[in-house]
């Protein structure tokens, strides 16, 4: 009996933990994706009636396409300070 509670404290215990953490991304394009993806939600969240009227998927990819639009211009892929094109002398 006591191997059988020993073990379920062991198993909620490891279920407990693994649930608590959270990898945090580490490259750029990990934190880029990771706000992409909280934005979609926020926007899915938002839009109620449309997920009625046009069902939850397309709901979704539309708000995951809008997130991927808004993070396209909040972090370009290239530098804006080199975009600049010469002024011949």
């Amino acid at each position: 009996m006591k191997r059988h509670f020993a073990a379920i404290l062991l198993l909620c215990g490891t279920l407990l933990t693994a649930g608590c953490v959270t990898s945090q991304p580490t490259t750029l394009e990990g934190m880029r994706d990771l706000e992409s993806r909280k934005l979609a939600l926020r926007c899915y969240n938002k839009h109620e009636g449309e997920r009625l009227v046009f069902g939850a998927m397309n709901t979704f990819n539309a708000c995951s396409r809008w997130a991927q639009r808004v993070m396209q211009v909040r972090y370009p892929k290239t530098a804006l300070v080199n975009n600049y094109q010469s002024v011949p002398r």
